[in-house]
Formats: structure tokens, C-alpha cells, sequence
């Protein structure tokens, strides 16, 4: 075999266990996904699973991702950002996010990988952010976009479950707007 296209095999078989594993991830979350799961899914023998990543924990980190680098990255308008977030959270197509939803409620792994992903948003979001409190209305709104994609994605409570993201964004565009904006009437005392 041509050690090309040996590579280009190996790679394919890669993606393909790691498209399973996200997708049951995303059903069933860590602890209730087993490398026997992934691997049928996948088509392949469990041992080329543990072969390619190592374990499960491994492999589910794969999976999710490092929390992303965000040195470079500008909030030029923090109501779109935020609203860009969640439209990207509930897209049909995010299965890691789905994978983190579900997992980090159980998992400690994907607790701290959320918890670390939400930190790091938080402070760049924090700093396009006018008035006092900026940190707290940044882990808000940050919050809120959590909540919802839980209540559509998890729960599937209506009429969030039935409703395209952008238009679940555009509903919540004000309450956004609101946590943004700084016409806070002035503290007392």
C-alpha cells in the first residue's frame, strides 16, 4: 500500500471515530458513552479506538477541544457576540457543544472544561463591556446563553425546542441589550 494513502486511511478512520464519539457524546453524555459505543458506531474494533486516542477520557477531550487561544480576538459589538454565541450553540450542526451540555453536569472533566471556556469568554467579553460590574454582567450573560441552549437543547421545552436560533436571538436581543447597556440607576447608599 502506498504510504500516502495509508495515512489518508488512518486519518479518515480517526475522524470517523471521532464523529461518533461526538455524536454519543451529545445522546448520552461521558459517562454513559462506552469506547464499545463509540467503536460501533464507528465501524471499527474497540482496541483501534484506544489505538487512536488513548481512552475515553482522551478521547472526549479530543472531542471538545481545548478552550480556545483568544489572544487577538476583538469584541467590536458585545451584544453580537453574545448573540453569535448562542446561535452557534444551538446550531444542528455543534455537536461538541451539545457533547459539553450534556456531559458537563456529570463529568468533571467537562464541568472544568466548561468552566475554563465560560472564564475565558467571560473576561474578553467583560472588557467590551461599559460601566461598573463589567466582569459579573459578562458570567450573566455568558449564563443566559448556557440556560437557554440547555432548556432547548436538554430539556426541549417548548417553544424554544421548536424555534430557529436566530430567532431565539432575536427574542432575547433586549434582555442582552439590557445586561450590555449601562442606564443603571445609580446606587444608593
Amino acid at each position: 500500500m502506498v504510504p500516502g494513502i495509508r495515512a489518508q486511511q488512518k486519518e479518515e478512520t480517526r475522524r470517523r471515530i471521532a464523529e461518533a464519539a461526538a455524536g454519543l457524546f451529545g445522546e448520552r453524555g461521558f459517562d454513559r458513552t462506552s469506547v464499545r459505543d463509540v467503536a460501533a458506531a464507528a465501524g471499527v474494533d474497540p482496541a483501534l479506538v484506544l489505538h487512536y486516542f488513548g481512552s475515553k477520557r482522551a478521547l472526549f477531550g479530543e472531542v471538545m477541544g481545548t478552550p480556545g487561544d483568544l489572544s487577538g480576538v476583538e469584541i467590536d459589538d458585545a451584544a453580537e457576540f453574545v448573540l453569535n454565541s448562542l446561535i452557534a450553540k444551538l446550531d444542528d450542526s455543534a455537536a461538541a457543544a451539545l457533547a459539553q451540555l450534556r456531559s458537563m453536569l456529570t463529568n468533571d472533566d467537562a464541568r472544568e472544561h466548561a468552566r475554563t471556556e465560560l472564564s475565558n469568554l467571560a473576561g474578553l467579553l467583560a472588557d467590551a463591556l461599559p460601566g461598573e460590574d463589567r466582569d459579573a454582567r459578562a458570567h450573566l450573560l455568558l449564563a443566559t446563553n448556557l440556560g437557554v441552549a440547555i432548556a432547548r437543547e436538554l430539556l426541549h421545552v417548548e417553544p424554544l425546542a421548536g424555534r430557529a436560533p436566530a430567532e431565539i436571538a432575536a427574542l432575547l436581543r433586549p434582555a442582552v441589550a439590557g445586561l450590555i447597556g449601562t442606564d443603571e440607576p445609580p446606587r444608593k447608599g
